[in-house]
């Protein structure tokens, strides 16, 4: 007699411990939208309103988690020859339950989008419309599927649709509304994101596994981690405003420079030496610098008004 599958809640649990651990993204996810919402009361001259704050906090989370499934979903016959310990790579949760459920995600995201207003709901239609032709790898896939820097540029931009939808729901404005340097500000967020995605694919040569592609194996350490810091530095250039805006030239130089440094120090100690410790403090370096560069932008904005 077959053994009865797991409940329901019992495998979607299993599957946010392994997948969307929820202790690191409910912090990615809260500096994100903090991070943002400060760009849209700086650049835009809005006024924070709790509810929107809080309905817009929780609807970013919810996309990030549909798109984790989206890419589960994508991944999943790749999966069962490259990772097939992941949760439905192993069958612990059917494609088609997962779709289910990610349709429930875009539900609830809808709801809470509209329950900031119709400026937020149109942003958030440019959200999901673009998470559709990330899952469709933008009907190119066969040609961008091995250009794997170009398709991990592609697929980031979603975080700048992301802020989009952070700026319209605080500010309470229509995107097309929103003045052009909130609009540029949002290029941050891709840079962000591409940081991310070039880290955590950069490993130490014990690391690498046959069959399974990341940047240090086609770029070696150095060109990885060059990638990598190619697109700190536009990132904080592009929060300079923020940075600057109330706390002045030098307190802004400050945070800059800190926010460089960082992710640096870990790319350089991980191209002089790329053991293992090395590349996985170098990961985590880059992981902290997506939370610290947002939290940083939120304190800078509103730690220097609350000190005025």
């Amino acid at each position: 007699m077959a053994e009865a599958p797991p409940p329901f809640l019992s495998r979607w649990a299993t599957f946010v411990a392994e997948r969307f651990p929820l202790g690191s993204h409910l912090a990615m996810a809260g500096a994100f939208f903090a991070g943002n919402a400060a760009a849209a009361v700086e650049l835009a001259g809005a006024e924070l309103r709790p509810l929107p704050a809080v309905l817009g906090a929780l609807a970013t989370l919810l996309i990030f988690l549909r798109l984790r499934i989206f890419d589960e979903i994508k991944d999943c016959r790749t999966d069962r020859d490259a990772h097939p310990e992941r949760p439905l790579a192993r069958g612990l949760i059917s494609p088609r339950e997962a779709w289910r459920v990610a349709l429930l995600l875009v539900g609830a995201e809808l709801l809470l989008a509209l329950g900031c207003g119709l400026p937020a709901a149109a942003a958030w239609g440019a959200v999901f419309g673009f998470s559709l032709l990330m899952f469709r790898e933008f009907f190119i896939g066969a040609w961008l599927r091995p250009k794997m820097e170009l398709y991990a540029l592609a697929h980031t931009l979603v975080a700048g649709w992301m802020g989009l939808l952070v700026v319209a729901a605080v500010a309470g404005r229509f995107p097309w509304e929103l003045p052009v340097r909130a609009w540029i500000f949002l290029v941050a967020n891709w840079a962000v994101f591409n940081v991310f995605e070039f880290a955590r694919k950069t490993w130490a040569p014990e690391e690498e596994r046959a069959g399974v592609e990341s940047y240090s194996g086609r770029l070696r350490p150095a060109g990885a981690a060059a990638l990598a810091m190619g697109q700190v530095l536009p990132a904080v250039a592009f929060a300079w405003p923020l940075l600057a805006g109330n706390a002045g030239r030098a307190a802004g130089l400050w945070a800059a420079a800190l926010m460089a440094a960082v992710p640096a120090i870990a790319a350089l100690l991980y191209v002089h030496s790329p053991v293992r410790a090395c590349a996985r403090l170098y990961r985590g370096a880059m992981t902290l610098f997506i939370v610290g560069y947002y939290a940083t932008l939120a304190a800078m904005v509103w730690g220097w008004r609350f000190v005025a």
